[in-house]
């Protein structure tokens, strides 16, 4: 753990060890900031865990140096104090806490969590018994009335509990936004900092999306070329009907990619920034080798049929 002291401590000490001259106007907020002892720093950052108590300036200071370190980061804010960290860092969120209503909403979720864990497992004893039929003692009708008014207050208690957590997420949506969140892109109204997780999860999905997007333009229009070229050579063009039905199913595939949802849990292995990787012309070169396979067997089956005098 690195706490700020420690860090201006450590950076005075690289200054006069590399004889380092600073302004005189420098002070132990700003010294951090100076660029030459970022350049120090980015050696010593990326093997801290925590870094614990520390001022604006030095939050600012520590996010810069993992920079020049070649490092993406995050940074996670709920006040004006972290705003240079929110600018400095690659991506920034802003937290918007309500402590009291989180508390509520905490509390009614746990009581919805208890409510249907007891009800699987009703059911599961209910399946039992469906399943042993015979060898189970029948209940009487005290024990039955008694399961009925069980069930009705569970699900009396599951609404109401469910109301909670809508009138919640209502009054926390209604909170004014602050300094941190005109910093940041973006904005997560609560406490937990799960957020950033949730931004990694629909960074990657809409990465992985595009790459597809990319890499049916690629084959389409390889597939298109060839299919011109073919043609071409034989004198004959697709009709209009014909271009509208491709077009329409290109469309259809876009919009199926569009409806894509990212995954609960990130994959280990991180999706390609680039399409210009060798995973991602392995691809496009396959499919277009399997259309290319197909068009030219279709052709050549078609080529018996086709009458060279008749202009149509």
């Amino acid at each position: 753990m690195q706490t700020g002291d420690a860090l201006v401590a450590v950076a005075k000490l690289a200054a006069e060890t590399a004889k380092i001259s600073l302004h005189t106007d420098i002070d132990e907020k700003n010294i951090l900031l100076f660029p030459a002892i970022l350049d120090k720093l980015k050696q010593l950052v990326p093997h801290v865990s925590v870094f614990a108590r520390h001022a604006p300036r030095q939050k600012e200071a520590v996010i810069a140096a993992l920079n020049k370190a070649g490092r993406f980061t995050m940074m996670c804010g709920d006040g004006t104090n972290d705003v240079g960290a929110l600018k400095q860092a690659h991506v920034g969120i802003s937290l918007i806490s309500v402590p009291e209503i989180e508390k509520k909403k905490r509390q009614a979720e746990a009581g919805i969590k208890k409510i249907q864990k007891a009800a699987r497992k009703e059911e599961k004893i209910a399946r039992k018994v469906a399943e042993n039929g015979n060898s189970v003692v029948v209940v009487k009708g005290k024990s039955k009335s008694k399961s009925k008014s069980s069930s009705a207050a569970n699900e009396s208690s599951l609404k109401s509990l469910l109301k909670e957590v809508k009138d919640a997420d209502r009054m926390i949506d209604s909170v004014e936004l602050g300094d941190a969140s005109v910093a940041s892109p973006f904005t997560s109204r609560g406490t937990s900092i799960v957020c950033c997780k949730y931004v990694i999860l629909q960074g990657r999905c809409t990465l992985v999306t595009m790459m597809q997007i990319y890499r049916i333009l690629g084959v389409n229009c390889l597939t298109a070329a060839l299919t011109l070229s073919k043609l071409t050579i034989l004198g004959v063009k697709q009709g209009d009907f014909q271009m509208l039905v491709v077009g329409v199913a290109v469309a259809c595939l876009f919009y199926l990619l569009s409806l894509a949802q990212p995954l609960e849990t990130l994959a280990p292995i991180k999706p390609p920034s680039s399409v210009l990787t060798f995973h991602a012309f392995c691809s496009i070169s396959s499919q277009f080798a399997v259309h290319l396979l197909s068009m030219m067997t279709v052709t050549n089956l078609a080529l018996p049929y086709l009458n060279p005098e008749d202009p149509r």
